[in-house]
């Protein structure tokens, strides 16, 4: 499934596109850095490219000046793209005055390009900018977000003929393309959160033109997007996630089902508009944490305190997974520890009832101690995870522990504490603790 996702943050998303490069670094390659035996094996890219830049530089001569997307994947003001599906890239270029922002499209011919009348927007700046074959057309439009007085709008340009055509504009707050059938045209999906609604929009196309294709709505209070998401729901229908900032400290994920087209908020209590199973007040993202291909929603579960532990320190959490179908029903597919730089999956032995306290050795080591609580008893330690940042060339002793993850400036170990008796049921093997442990890497964000 093709996706591509756009949010007012920093977007890991993946995306499969074809191949896109950025002008600069061909113009610099064929700017003179090459001797004369080189350029006469290539002259036409190097004349052609030339005649972009002069163009360009023209442009930049008139007031004008490069103007970077701020989120996305592609954060660069000249971008190549084959837009029309012929094989040629264009020259997608952004530019700003000290008035508008400018959009250009260069269409490469035979030694040269040739620029489209430009589209000029009364914007402070871009927001990002994606290709996309929304209508199925085997071409591929323009998504641009712009800024204007602090608020965002979506357009969506077409090359036609010898113009560049606004198909489609909408404000939003984070969006995403998305295609649910993995070929063919894909959907445009608008999140847009303000103080009148807070909305999912789906756009299509029908009869030849892009249309709104249906609306739902995230839960009663979201304040602002922090992350989109798309993929397949548990029994494998097209599914979308979003993570909205609710009552402040708070966060909430919504997850919407499609059906004719348009989205249906699945998890939302029909009575309150809110996924109340879905609130947390620690922030953990929605990840494919049993590797299944299918996403999973988190919900903290906090931990007990340790007998004497004091009542205003932080708590700790275990974290419960479920994954969702397009019905709303949830099934739970994992628990985990999240600490601050890793986590573990705990096996089906770990005890029900435990307890967590951190300790910081020093600047660059701390200990996670885990321990059975189990009645009126005392706590019983059963793991104690280390995590050390090694100075270069540095490398803590192990003492007989267990490697969980030793890299050139981190070394990970854990001392497994045997229990006995009727504890011994919840132990743990090394290789078993080996599989559980994974470090924590970027959550899926939106750009």
């Amino acid at each position: 499934m093709g996706r591509h996702e756009c949010l007012p943050m920093p977007l890991g998303g993946g995306f499969l596109r074809k191949r896109m490069c950025l002008l600069p670094a061909l113009l610099f390659l064929l700017s003179g850095c090459f001797g004369s035996e080189d350029l006469l094996r290539a002259p036409r890219p190097a004349v052609q490219y030339r005649n972009l830049q002069t163009q360009i530089d023209a442009l930049l001569a008139n007031g004008y000046t490069y103007s970077v997307p701020a989120a996305g994947d592609d954060r660069q003001a000249v971008l190549m793209a084959d837009l029309t599906g012929d094989g040629r890239e264009e020259a997608v270029v952004l530019l700003r005055s000290e008035t508008e922002s400018m959009l250009r499209v260069f269409l490469p011919g035979d030694g040269d390009f040739t620029a489209l009348p430009p589209v000029t927007e009364n914007a402070e700046s871009v927001h990002s900018v994606v290709f996309y074959d929304i209508n199925g057309d085997g071409r591929r439009e323009i998504i641009v977000g712009w800024q204007v007085a602090g608020r965002r709008f979506l357009s969506v340009y077409a090359i036609d003929g010898d113009a560049l055509a606004e198909i489609f504009s909408r404000p939003f707050s984070g969006y995403t393309v998305y295609n649910m059938e993995g070929e063919g045209a894909a959907a445009l999906i608008l999140v847009r959160v303000d103080s009148a609604e807070q909305v999912v929009e789906t756009v299509a196309e029908r009869g030849g033109e892009l249309v709104l294709t249906g609306t739902a709505y995230l839960s009663r209070g979201a304040e602002a997007v922090r992350r989109i998401r798309t993929g397949p729901l548990s029994d494998g229908s097209p599914g979308l996630y979003v993570a909205s900032q609710y009552q402040t400290s708070e966060e909430v994920t919504d997850v919407f089902a499609f059906r004719e087209g348009g989205p249906v908020n699945i998890t939302a209590n029909m009575e309150t508009g809110v996924s109340e199973a879905l609130v947390r007040q620690i922030s953990v993202a929605a990840a494919d944490i049993n590797g299944d291909g299918i996403l999973d929603l988190p919900r903290p579960i906090r931990l007990p305190r340790r007998p004497g532990e004091d009542e205003s320190a932080d708590p700790y959490y275990e974290i419960r997974w479920s994954a969702y179908d397009s019905n709303g029903l949830s099934v739970e597919t994992a628990r985990t520890y999240h600490s601050v730089n890793w986590y573990i999956v705990l096996p089906e032995q770990w005890p029900e009832h435990y307890a967590v306290r951190r300790s910081l050795v020093s600047v660059s080591q701390s200990v996670t101690t885990f321990s059975i609580l189990e009645g009126g008893d005392e706590p019983v330690d059963f793991l104690k995870v280390y995590y050390v940042t090694q100075a270069a060339g540095g490398q803590p002793p192990v003492h007989g522990r267990t490697v969980l993850d030793s890299q050139d400036n981190l070394l990970v170990t854990a001392e497994i504490i045997p229990l006995k008796d009727r504890l011994a049921r919840h132990n743990v093997g090394e290789q078993e603790l080996k599989a559980m442990f994974h470090l924590i890497t970027a959550d899926w964000r939106g750009t």
